[in-house]
């Protein structure tokens, strides 16, 4: 059977490569083959949304590609850990996880709970700090991609409509499909946290570390702690940091469609620019399709003349200054026609 290669994170930010097979992963964390399927990494990454899946122990994240993990409260399997991505999540994660190790730690020697502490520190579970870093890397793209194409359509507004070229035009189609990109990732984004804040049950089943300590503990010390305040504690923070990643990915979803509402409306201004050229151009060929067609009708009557047949015109100095003159002032007559009938039917 296939095996996958992944990198397992520990709470103490170590990592080690290990291979894992797919029946062994369903079974070892209680999914189903579609909660794979959604970070599996043979999938094309336009196929698959950003998700996030809560089970009763695990979560399911992938972030349209950028990370793709399976969380429990004491590990976390990264999904393509070659990838950059994989490798910025990797940088800003683990530094925090040792960081937090240290504080655990330093709460232990004091006597303190890690999860419950009674002082101001509250450290964050490992779970939270997982999908922290996750979406820190998917709205940090986000925010590099638009850095770029903020660039380029700042490029493209100095070159056009002054410079409308080929070489500018098919730019502005680039930078307009990125645009749309763009927008369409970052929507997803904020979509998928809008859907997950607005379920208070799966924000409170995302904390995974304090889950299990709060259904093992006795009545008696339930009743003291005052679980439900707890509980609510927990739903703010992570509703907190959701809100926090859902502001950043509307703000470069706004961001986006103000850059692409301007590209439009550059778009829309090469082509009045565009259709106002090409009317210029069909006036100047209307006008020398007359100029012909009356050129025309005096090269006619210079052929009638012309031909082999005798006629007293031919001995006639006058007759051929007459029949010449008589030639352009017919062709310059017809051309004046026409040019005026169609000035007084607006086609010129």
């Amino acid at each position: 059977m296939h095996s996958l290669q992944v990198l397992r994170v520990d709470p103490a930010g170590k990592t080690r490569r290990i291979y894992v097979k797919r029946r062994d992963l369903l079974r070892a964390n209680g999914l189903q083959p579609r909660d794979l399927r959604r970070i599996d990494p043979s999938l094309s990454l336009t196929k698959t949304s950003p998700n996030i899946t809560i089970k009763d122990n695990v979560l399911v994240i992938n972030l349209g590609g950028v990370s793709r993990s399976v969380i429990r409260a004491d590990k976390c399997l990264v999904f393509e850990p070659n990838s950059p991505c994989s490798q910025k999540f990797l940088e800003i994660v683990c530094p925090r996880l040792q960081a937090s190790e240290g504080a655990h730690e330093r709460q232990q020697k004091h006597g303190q709970n890690v999860l419950f502490p009674q002082d101001e520190e509250k450290l964050p579970p490992f779970e939270l700090e997982i999908l922290e870093g996750a979406l820190m890397v998917a709205t940090g793209r986000l925010d590099a991609e638009l850095v770029a194409v903020s660039k380029r359509v700042s490029n493209v507004l100095m070159n056009l409509p002054r410079d409308i070229t080929p070489v500018n035009l098919e730019e502005l189609r680039r930078v307009k499909q990125c645009l749309v990109e763009l927008e369409s990732k970052a929507d997803n984004l904020r979509d998928m946290l809008e859907e997950l804040m607005d379920d208070d049950d799966e924000v409170c089943k995302m904390n995974l570390s304090s889950r299990p300590i709060r259904e093992d503990r006795p009545e008696a010390a339930l009743e003291e702690m005052d679980d439900a305040e707890m509980e609510e504690r927990e739903v703010e923070e992570t509703e907190d940091l959701l809100e926090y990643y859902l502001q950043r990915a509307a703000g470069t979803q706004s961001e986006a469609e103000r850059l692409l509402a301007g590209a439009r409306d550059l778009e829309e201004s090469i082509g009045v620019s565009l259709s106002a050229r090409r009317f210029e151009v069909n006036r100047l060929e209307l006008t020398l399709s007359i100029g012909s067609f009356a050129a025309a009708l005096g090269a006619m009557v210079a052929g009638i003349f012309g031909m082999n047949l005798r006629s007293t015109l031919e001995d006639s100095i006058i007759g051929f200054w007459g029949t010449t003159v008589g030639i352009v002032l017919c062709c310059v007559w017809v051309f004046f026609a026409l040019f005026s009938y169609t000035r007084r039917r607006r086609i010129l």
